[in-house]
């Protein structure tokens, strides 16, 4: 995929900040649905839900293992915010297994995911995404490693 976005649509991808030699970034904008929850929205609701989701359907579902996994959240934290979310954190971790917590306002980190953008921005990248052409991506060789892979560790995947 990369070299087909790099040479036919180099403005949608980006070399990794860190590792330029041999990652990179591509970049997918995202509008949310009318009526979604966005990231502005309370992170203690956030948090709330998480544990609701975890403890509801997560656990009750999970069939074995101790991995019970997890629902994906990233958590944007306000500077004021970041002692009584630990604090939440601490006193609520036997409810979730991860959680990604980000500054508010993107802090330090290059690249961070999920960047709110201008529309202007939004309707520039849209234009270029559509001319992407996913038919002329052809993998040839099957580089994917089981065995890397956490849920994989052992050479038997938990997921059945």
């Amino acid at each position: 995929m990369y070299k087909y976005l790099s040479t036919n649509h180099p403005e949608l991808v980006e070399d990794e900040f860190f590792r330029p030699h041999d990652t990179a970034v591509i970049s997918i904008p995202q509008k949310a649905p009318k009526g979604s929850i966005l990231r502005d929205e309370s992170p203690f609701d956030l948090l709330e839900r998480i544990k609701k989701v975890a403890t509801e359907w997560v656990k009750p579902g999970h069939r074995k293992g101790s991995n019970t996994h997890n629902v994906s959240a990233t958590v944007s934290l306000k500077q004021e915010e970041w002692d009584a979310a630990g604090k939440w954190m601490w006193e609520n971790r036997d409810h979730y297994n991860g959680l990604s917590v980000l500054p508010y306002d993107g802090g330090t980190y290059t690249q961070a995911p999920f960047e709110d953008i201008s529309k202007v921005n939004y309707d520039m990248a849209m234009a270029h995404l559509k001319d992407v052409d996913l038919s002329k991506i052809v993998e040839t060789e099957d580089e994917t490693d089981l065995a890397g892979e956490l849920a994989c560790a052992g050479g038997a995947c938990e997921i059945t």
